[in-house]
This record gives structure tokens, C-alpha cells and sequence, in this order.
């Protein structure tokens, strides 16, 4: 299946975004130079006006000169701000476009947190890590955004009503090409790292009922005024003054108490300002923006409160609340701050919002993160059109496919049909080493996979069956557990021959299986397994080298079809063309590569082998 070349449209936007990043450093070093310039006239004339008072030459270019470098600070802010919105498109274009050429393995993140050997299919379908799929789509800027994405890969969605929905959704998101960049973008502008929200949204979710109290809010917002008042009227009249006097010790004691308490609380809203405007821009994109599916206008609903308001609002009135605790880090402020009970003000206010919009906090930032994973499983949409948006099958036991090729090696790789139905449930992938039977068989899983999570396959044509995916590929020794590979081999079949058993529709993937005991018992108990999942209604793949179980297909009552792939030998070198063909494998290659690393062994005999 043939790449057709769309990311040159990603190198001419990286390339525009360049020359105005370019044209945007020349205007900002000009201004730093006009800065200095400003500067250097306002310092000058200052000097020079303190002997000529009267020259009104001076004085204009010494009020003309501060007047400039304000001017030219407030310019070089709003060009700073312009600098980071082209440094975030110039970033993703790059990345959209590294990602089309196929250079996505260089991506800093790639999900490892995310490996769980112990997994269902993920560790075998190559989900997280290096050179994994969440590596190649992976666009969220949050930690919660890449969990949900995390979450995505992993859950199949369980009807078809639900793919479809899906599938709409991230169709919609892979024509927005603008929206999704802007979106993209507003994620990125200011951000240096990723920071955990989690400690935001457990605060806005735990309730202080002592500030919602009418007896404190009343004090709080009145006894700096009666304060005061007995300071003036002390002052101004012949009111004595202990009462004041009084009333500032009090201040001072409720400063006192519970400082460190409080400094934690507001240290923590004011330390994820960035963040906090960073999710602001991100939903205001996202709720004044238009959509057609299904599930984005569902997602756009569910942010308003119960009553109207939507969270963007309510984010914004937080935003502000953690603005004015910024005036905690300024000690002049400290004086202030005990005067007006500043600190129990701030603590007033913000439980008032955590009565009102606490509790949907979670759900905002959670929306937020699953959009977020949502716009990077669309980037399949959005870099390969092409490919085939499967179907379900209406029927049991089905996985048709055409032209199915990996989709971490789409751009060079080759395809191969798939072909399983309730007659031929089971396909026997035999072949010699590094012919391409484990890379077919992940092949079917991921696609397959594709199709339950809602996005397109890498495919010209294709349908199945709703099925779990089941994997026994790459098991190893389990050093912590006291397990060994063989062991940890059977445990994970017998999960699989249990799963089928309680008429679960299960698509297995077996690659070498009982590869840790002697070759009788192999063959005997994998013919055993095959036949089992065959009569229990499990549909999947087999890899094997033993040729000896090729024989299964003559019979009847195990359903089971062979197929293989086959290398060929050129002057002195083995080649091979990754198809897939029908029958068993007649040829093996183990004697000639161990020739070739080294190992004594005759033409004789590596002629014997080929044959």
C-alpha cells in the first residue's frame, strides 16, 4: 500500500513559521537596542537636567525618553507572547512533519511508564515504549492527557454503536487541521514541563466547611474595617486607642495561626497558575468552537454547570482568585496582609468557589485530558487518509482484511491479506527465522486493535468481528515473581483457554508457543491447545517452526489453514520479501545464519537445510 506524499504541506508551514520567527527576532533585537537608546537619553539628560533645570529641550527628551522605553517594554511583551505561539507551530509542524517522514522515533516521550508486561496485549502489540504506537501518536502536553491516551489504546470500546460514535468523532478531528493546531498550540505556549493537577483537583474536591461559615466570612471581611476605624477615629478624636491597639494584636494572632497551613494552600493555587491558563485557552478553543459529531458536541455539553455557566468561567474566576495570591511572595506585603486578613480573604473566596465548582473540576480537567488523547489518536485520520476505516462484522468469528500492513512501518512496509472466518478460524504462520511471522501476527492485533478503539486501519479494506484480544508472544523470566518464561507462558494460555471457555469472543495471537520444553511434548500439547480453542470458538493466529503441525489442516475438526513466508538466497545472502502465501513452509534458514555468525557448518549441510 503506497504512502501518498501530503506532508509537504507540513514543511511549508514549518518553513513560514520560520521566516516569521526570523522576521519576529530582528523586530525584538531592534527593540532592545531602542531600550538601551531610551535608556541611555533618559540617564543622560537626567544627569545634565541636574545643573540646567530650566532647559525645556532637556526635559522633553528626558519625559520623551521614559515615555519611549515604557512603550517599547509594553511591545517587547506583546512580541514575546506573539514568539511563543510561533515557537509552538513551529514546534508541531516539525513534529507533524517528522512524524509523516517517518522519523517519529526520535519523540522525547514515549509512554514507558505505560509498560505493563503482564497485560492482556499490550506489551506484545508494542503499545508503549520505544518504537511504539503511543510514541507515534502521542501529542498531549498534560500527565492526565497522556494517561487518557494511555487509557485509549487499552480499552476496547464494547459495541459497535460506540466505535461508530468514535469513529465519527475522529473523523471530524482529522479534517480540523487549523482547529486541532491551534488547540495543540494553546497547550504548549509558556509550558517548560508537565505538571501533575491531580493535587489541584483533590483540593477543589475536600471541602473547609470553617470558611463557608456565614459567622467567618462576615468577620473576615469586616474586621479590617472596624479596625481601621478605631485607628482613625483614635487618631482624629479622643476615642482611646487600646481598642485598636487591641485589634491589631488580634490580626497579628490570627496571621499567626495556621500560617504555614495557609501558605500551603495558596502557595499550591498560585504555583499552577500557568497550568491553570493554559487549560483555559485550551476549553475556551474547544467551547466556542463548532462541531458536527456526535461525541465532540456531547464532550462540549457536559462542560456546563448545572447552572449554565460554562467552565471556562468558572476556571477564569479561579484564575483570578490565584492572582491575587501572588501578592503573598513580596515580604512588603507582609504589613498588608495582617491589616486586611488578606490570607482568610483569599481562603473566604476560594471555598466559596470550591462550593460552587469544586467538585466539577475533576470532570473539567478529565474532558480536557481526553480531548487531548482524542486529538492524537486522530492524527491517524489526519497523516493517512488513505487507509480503510474497518468495519464491523455482523457475524461471529470474522477478520477480513485487505492490503493490511503494519502501521509503525506503513511507510516502507509490505501488506499481506487476512483472512479468518468460522470455517478457517484458526491461521498456522510457519516460516524460517526473521521471515516476518511475529511482525503479521502483531500486524492483526494492532489493526484489529484500531478497529475497537474507533480510528482507521492500516488497510485497503477491512471487517471483523467485535473479539478480545488475547497475546502469549513475548514472555520472559520473572526474576521478582519466582516465575519462569515457560511457566509464565502457561499461566498466560491457561487465561486464555479460560476466557474462551465462558464463550468470551477472544482473537488470539500465539508466536512460538511451549518453546521451553522438549520438541515431543511441544507438539503434542500446542496440537491439543489448537484444537481446544478451535471447538471452544477462539479465532487467531499461530507462528511456529515445527513443521510437523502443518498436518492439522487435514483436519477437519480443528479449522486451522496454512500459510507462510519463505526467504531466498543470492550470492551469499539471505533475502526476503515478507508475502504471505498459502501452505506450509518448506525451507528453514537456522544452519545458514549460524554459518554466517560464524559457526562451522558445510555447504553440504546448508544446502540440505535450504532444501
Amino acid at each position: 500500500m503506497e504512502e501518498p506524499r501530503i506532508y509537504p504541506g507540513y514543511v511549508k508551514g514549518e518553513e513560514k513559521f520560520r521566516k516569521w520567527w526570523e522576521v519576529l527576532s530582528q523586530r525584538q533585537h531592534r527593540l532592545s537596542n531602542l531600550r538601551v537608546l531610551m535608556v541611555l537619553i533618559f540617564l543622560s539628560t537626567g544627569f545634565i537636567l541636574a545643573f540646567q533645570r530650566e532647559n525645556l529641550l532637556l526635559w522633553g527628551g528626558f519625559i520623551l525618553s521614559f515615555l519611549g522605553f515604557v512603550v517599547f517594554v509594553l511591545r517587547h511583551e506583546t512580541l514575546k507572547e506573539r514568539e511563543q505561539y510561533l515557537k509552538g507551530y513551529l514546534e508541531l509542524y516539525k513534529k507533524q512533519r517528522m512524524r509523516k517522514e517517518g522519523n517519529w522515533r526520535e519523540f522525547p516521550e514515549r509512554g514507558a511508564e505505560f509498560i505493563d508486561s503482564d497485560h492482556a496485549f499490550s506489551y506484545d502489540l508494542d503499545l508503549f515504549g520505544q518504537n511504539s504506537v503511543f510514541q507515534w501518536l502521542d501529542d498531549t502536553t498534560s500527565n492526565l492527557g497522556k494517561e487518557k491516551l494511555h487509557r485509549l489504546l487499552v480499552t476496547p470500546l464494547s459495541n459497535e454503536k460506540a466505535i461508530t460514535r468514535r469513529q465519527k468523532l475522529l473523523e471530524e478531528l482529522g479534517r480540523k487541521r487549523i482547529w486541532v493546531r491551534r488547540f495543540l498550540v494553546e497547550g504548549r505556549v509558556g509550558r517548560k514541563k508537565t505538571k501533575d493537577f491531580r493535587e489541584v483537583i483533590e483540593w477543589g474536591s475536600t471541602k473547609n466547611p470553617v470558611f463557608s461559615k456565614p459567622a467567618v466570612i462576615i468577620g473576615v471581611k469586616t474586621l479590617p474595617w472596624v479596625t481601621l476605624s478605631a485607628g482613625l477615629a483614635g487618631m482624629l478624636t479622643e476615642f482611646p486607642m487600646a481598642p485598636f491597639s487591641l485589634l491589631l494584636i488580634l490580626h497579628g494572632l490570627l496571621f499567626a495561626l495556621g500560617f504555614l497551613k495557609r501558605g500551603r494552600v495558596l502557595g499550591m493555587v498560585k504555583d499552577y497558575q500557568l497550568e491553570l491558563n493554559q487549560y483555559i485557552r485550551q476549553l475556551k478553543t474547544f467551547e466556542k468552537h463548532r462541531f458536527e459529531s456526535e461525541g465532540l458536541r456531547s464532550l462540549q455539553q457536559s462542560l456546563k454547570t448545572r447552572g449554565g455557566k460554562s467552565g471556562t468561567d468558572q476556571l477564569q474566576v479561579l484564575e483570578k482568585l490565584a492572582n491575587r495570591t501572588l501578592n503573598k511572595q513580596n515580604l512588603l506585603f507582609v504589613p498588608i496582609n495582617i491589616a486586611t486578613l488578606w490570607d482568610y480573604r483569599c481562603l473566604v473566596d476560594l471555598e466559596k468557589w470550591k462550593q460552587e465548582s469544586g467538585d466539577a473540576l475533576e470532570h473539567w480537567i478529565n474532558t480536557l485530558a481526553e480531548l487531548e488523547a482524542l486529538v492524537s489518536l486522530s492524527n491517524i485520520h489526519r497523516d493517512h487518509p488513505h487507509w480503510a476505516l474497518p468495519k464491523v462484522a455482523p457475524g461471529p468469528s470474522l477478520y477480513r482484511g485487505k492490503s493490511v500492513g503494519h502501521p509503525l512501518i506503513s511507510k516502507d512496509g509490505v501488506v499481506n491479506d487476512i483472512d479468518l472466518n468460522p470455517e478457517s478460524p484458526v491461521l498456522l504462520i510457519t516460516g524460517s527465522n526473521m521471515s516476518g511471522k511475529s511482525t503479521y501476527l502483531r500486524t492483526a492485533g494492532i489493526n484489529l486493535l484500531f478497529l475497537n478503539i474507533g480510528t482507521k486501519a492500516c488497510a485497503e479494506e477491512m471487517e471483523a468481528s467485535l473479539m478480545k484480544i488475547r497475546t502469549c508472544m513475548r514472555i520472559s523470566d520473572n526474576i521478582e515473581k519466582n516465575i519462569s518464561s515457560f511457566y509464565g507462558e502457561i499461566l498466560r494460555i491457561k487465561g486464555i483457554v479460560q476466557e474462551t471457555k465462558k464463550g468470551e469472543p477472544v482473537f488470539f495471537l500465539l508466536d512460538e508457543i511451549f518453546k521451553g520444553t522438549n520438541s515431543t511434548d511441544r507438539h503434542l500439547g500446542a496440537k491439543i491447545l489448537i484444537q481446544q480453542l478451535y471447538e471452544t470458538g477462539g479465532v487467531g493466529l499461530v507462528s511456529t517452526h515445527d513443521l510437523e503441525l502443518t498436518d492439522l489442516e487435514k483436519n477437519p475438526k480443528v479449522g486451522v489453514k496454512n500459510y507462510h513466508f519463505q526467504e531466498t538466497y543470492h550470492q551469499g545472502e539471505i533475502q526476503f520479501d515478507y508475502k504471505l502465501r498459502p501452505g506450509a513452509s518448506k525451507t528453514t534458514n537456522a544452519l545458514y545464519l549460524m554459518k554466517m555468525a560464524g559457526v562451522e557448518v558445510t555447504d553440504k549441510e546448508v544446502e540440505r537445510n535450504k532444501n
